[in-house]
């Protein structure tokens, strides 16, 4: 059925198939919720972009709402979104024609889990009150510099790029409550502002990313006097930002490969440790008196 807004009324609506114009005009949801019918077919909801207008759940985390569209903004409740799309898809900004509704990105009150089988962008907001949030992108997964990830008291969120670069752009902010956050691909670059007083975990993978367009020319430079060719490094981790741990326990770094540490790491709490450590166990732990690395540091792995 064609659609440019639907409301759902009383129970969880079953879908069967939405379309908007010819699949690039805006999709607004609003009720009770969605879920997939049982013979539903492939995508169930094509249109240019799908906006959730309160919505109490959309999918189910056994059956995602299959997808195709381009953007995603709105706000859903207790039962979580879960929805699985085909083709790049950015998390950004919405208003209806009026201007008077708008939603500044996503909000969750819930979690829920997002895939794509192309790339996932976050342009604008995203804020998960509660539960656990997954961004799963088959190829890139990137935060734009006005992305703002906010992770609420215990709230956790895995982000991955299952088959390239996980990016945060200079400008983007992560903030990270109680709550335990894990960023994967085949290669990280962190060029924001990440801050959590939770746990925090990192997995480059397996890529071997170019150092050389990260580096300064202070740091090549310096590099360069130490008889080291910058342009010879490779690594799966450029932090390249600002991390900035308030955990009780500290930060703690494990990297398997060259870590390059670009920007500043700090600690907050009272004699909260950083430590950064390969996999070989030889690591540089800083106590209570030396919680900030704010200059170029690598730790390789012994051979």
């Amino acid at each position: 059925m064609l659609f440019r807004s639907l409301r759902a009324q009383g129970n969880v609506v079953p879908l069967q198939s939405l379309e908007a114009g010819r699949g690039d005009a805006d999709i607004w949801l609003s009720g009770a919720g969605f879920q997939p019918a049982a013979n539903a077919s492939a995508p169930l909801v094509l249109g240019g972009g799908l906006v959730l207008e309160g919505l109490d759940g959309f999918g189910l985390e056994t059956a995602p709402i299959r997808t195709q569209v381009r953007s995603l903004a709105g706000a859903v409740g207790a039962e979580g979104l879960f929805l699985a799309n085909q083709g790049d898809l950015a998390i950004t900004t919405a208003a209806d024609r009026s201007g008077s509704l708008s939603y500044p990105g996503l909000s969750l009150q819930a979690g829920g889990g997002i895939s794509s089988d192309a790339g996932i962008t976050l342009e604008a907001g995203l804020e998960s009150a509660a539960g656990r949030l997954s961004l799963a992108a088959a190829t890139q997964l990137q935060l734009s510099q006005e992305a703002r990830l906010r992770l609420l008291d215990a709230a956790e969120a895995r982000l991955s790029a299952r088959g390239g670069t996980l990016s945060t752009a200079a400008g983007s902010t992560i903030n990270v409550g109680t709550g335990n956050l894990e960023l994967s691909g085949q290669g990280l670059v962190l060029q924001g502002v990440l801050n959590t007083t939770g746990s925090l975990q990192l997995d480059g993978g397996s890529a071997s990313l170019p150092l050389l367009p990260y580096l300064s020319t202070g740091q090549q430079q310096a590099l360069g006097t130490a008889g080291i060719d910058p342009a010879g490094l490779n690594t799966n981790l450029v932090l390249a930002g600002s991390i900035t741990s308030a955990a009780a326990k500290g930060l703690f770094l494990p990297s398997d490969r060259l870590l390059a540490v670009l920007g500043t790491l700090a600690t907050t709490a009272p004699a909260a440790p950083l430590q950064l450590t390969t996999r070989d166990r030889k690591s540089t732990r800083l106590n209570s008196s030396h919680t900030v690395i704010s200059y170029a540091v690598f730790c390789l792995k012994k051979k």
